[in-house]
């Protein structure tokens, strides 16, 4: 029986301690430090498998629970954190000593665990991937919690090889069994057009969102709808007995006072549409989280981009991947910037008139009887499960298509997906290039509104929230209320008024806008222009959206603004006069 070590020189006593531990196992002494560093590890995948590091955090997936976890390397010897890893019995057995699992033997198993999760290198937190539909090296993968479905074939979640780590998550219903036919499918359609909209293409781009909606995080583009219309029309109705009840639990519903990161700690890695109702956004409080909400939006659109950074209150940044489809229900429309209305597609609906609510009863609430009859809504759900890959070739024609048509590939990349949902209600086939040319063409009166949303960008709406703000100028010891459309419109001879053109240049200069012949100085700083724009989203670098305007130049030196200097952007006056520009 070998004895303990004799005590003596540091190097020694380990070297020593090594070799005792090791002749325990029946082993030779190893002489690459690497490899005695990852010794004892070798059955460690029974329980756990490194994944890497990142900064002093180190990751692991555990096969018992099969959820990531990590651990700072300041509280890896801490026994609890170990038995998370991996039971007491096989760390005293993969690393014994003759006083059980504690002292060297801890150290030993830390030693070999950090070395472990450096070999992996560096872990990225967007490599998790929670509940939902994804696209992985040219499979489909459906992961519904306590397993994946790999091209429709059932693969554990910790068995799949991927780049990719799939965590377990509490299970979502899905059964592949039985697939809506056709026939069935189309009934959604007929549905969603049944409704009372404004534009009768509205019902198909409905029922579009909420098929492309199902799988989104396997979607190339995730296209954004809202919900609108005045009081009483139906829209919170149709988010709760069409929507949510056809997604089922693959959809995250929130309310009213939902914040921004109350939906990313809710969403954390899981890519599942997000129904958001009362989104109104009615005082400051209220519009400030609904911008956030919109910003989050943003960065859900694209399948590439940035990942969202949140500081972490242990000093770590906690990164989240947004893969989620949104749809927003409320009475005002809360899209100011041209990047919300390029990825919220509107939906309004009328007023119920008395024949409007006749109709609901006689048409509309036998439809969704109908729907609830059996287990409709799990069959659709296979069914576009079953044909993801057919959906994103389909969204991919649309949006080519589209983008051809308007001459804008913008609009195709938001309308694609929603014609491809509604085409997979009609068929599975994979839609050629000719026939979506010809059913977009078909379209064209009813997406007519889609062309004015996108002529007007961000320098037009800037304009015309400087143009429509009202000012004071004083004449002959009277003050007037003139909006600065009006001003600039009086110094350039298009219109006449009790206020003088010299007075309404003084005015003007006191917000930051000077009137200069047949151009218009505008200041890039001014706390009059700041005031004027407080509340709308170009508070901020007024001057860098100006000086996309056609023709627009940035001064070469500063102006005096009534008395104040400020570099400034010169734009020609015709795009302040109306229908000029």
């Amino acid at each position: 029986m070998p004895t303990s070590p004799p005590p003596g020189n540091d190097d020694v006593a380990k070297l020593a301690e090594v070799a005792y531990i090791n002749s325990r196992r029946g082993k030779k002494p190893r002489q690459d430090h690497d490899t005695e560093a990852n010794m004892g590890l070798d059955g460690a995948e029974k329980y756990f498998r490194p994944l890497g590091h990142y900064r002093d955090r180190f990751f692991f997936i555990t096969t018992r629970g099969r959820q990531v976890i990590h651990f700072p390397a300041a509280k890896l010897a801490q026994k609890p954190n170990l038995f998370m890893l991996a039971p007491l019995q096989w760390w005293e057995r993969e690393f014994p000593s003759e006083v059980g699992f504690k002292g060297s033997a801890v150290d030993m198993a830390v030693n070999a665990i950090l070395a472990a999760c450096f070999g992996c290198g560096v872990f990225r937190m967007d490599r998790l991937r929670g509940r939902g539909a994804w696209w992985d090296d040219d499979r489909t993968v459906v992961h519904v919690g306590d397993h994946l479905l790999v091209d429709g074939e059932r693969v554990e979640v910790d068995n799949i090889e991927s780049r990719y780590v799939y965590e377990a998550l509490p299970s979502l219903p899905l059964c592949m069994d039985a697939r809506a036919s056709d026939t069935e499918a189309r009934q959604l359609l007929k549905l969603c057009a049944a409704l009372n909209w404004e534009n009768p293409l509205y019902g198909t781009l409905l029922a579009g969102w909420v098929v492309s909606a199902l799988v989104c995080g396997a979607m190339e583009w995730r296209p954004h709808i809202m919900l609108t219309g005045p009081s009483g029309c139906g829209k919170s109705w149709v988010g709760e007995h069409v929507i949510q009840r056809i997604l089922g639990e693959f959809v995250v519903a929130a309310k009213g006072e939902t914040t921004e990161a109350g939906l990313r700690q809710a969403l954390q890695h899981d890519a599942l549409p997000v129904t958001f109702d009362e989104a109104e956004g009615e005082d400051r409080r209220t519009a400030a989280n609904m911008e956030r909400v919109l910003g989050l939006m943003r960065q859900a659109s694209a399948e590439v981009g940035g990942n969202i950074l949140k500081g972490g209150a242990d000093g770590m940044a906690q990164s989240y991947s947004i893969r989620s489809m949104f749809c927003l229900i409320a009475i005002r429309v809360p899209l100011q910037q041209t990047a919300d209305e390029n990825r919220v597609t509107v939906l309004s609906l009328k007023r119920n008139t008395a024949t409007d609510k006749l109709r609901f009863t006689e048409q509309i609430e036998p439809l969704v009887a109908a729907l609830e009859d059996g287990d409709w809504a799990g069959r659709l759900r296979a069914r576009v499960f079953a044909n993801l890959d057919v959906l994103r070739h389909n969204a991919r024609v649309f949006a080519r298509a589209v983008g051809v048509h308007f001459g804008n590939q913008r609009i195709g990349d938001q309308y694609g997906p929603l014609l491809a949902g509604a085409w997979l209600l009609g068929s599975t086939g994979r839609v050629t290039t000719e026939r979506a040319a010809e059913k977009v063409a078909a379209l064209d009166g009813l997406l007519g509104d889609v062309r004015d949303v996108q002529a007007e960008n961000d320098e037009d709406k800037l304009i015309a929230a400087i143009m429509a703000q009202q000012i004071d100028v004083s004449s002959e010891k009277k003050v007037y209320r003139r909006s600065i459309g009006e001003l600039v419109e009086l110094c350039n001879g298009q219109r006449t008024d009790d206020v003088w053109p010299a007075q309404a240049i003084d005015a003007l200069e006191r917000v930051g806008i000077k009137p200069d012949g047949v151009r218009v100085l505008v200041a890039n700083k001014h706390d009059g222009l700041r005031k004027i724009l407080e509340k709308t989203p170009w508070s901020v670098g007024w001057g860098h959206i100006l000086r996309r305007i056609d023709g627009a130049q940035q001064g070469n030196s500063g102006r005096r603004f009534a008395g104040v200097y400020s570099r400034y952007v010169s734009i020609d006056a015709l795009v302040f006069l109306p229908g000029e520009g």
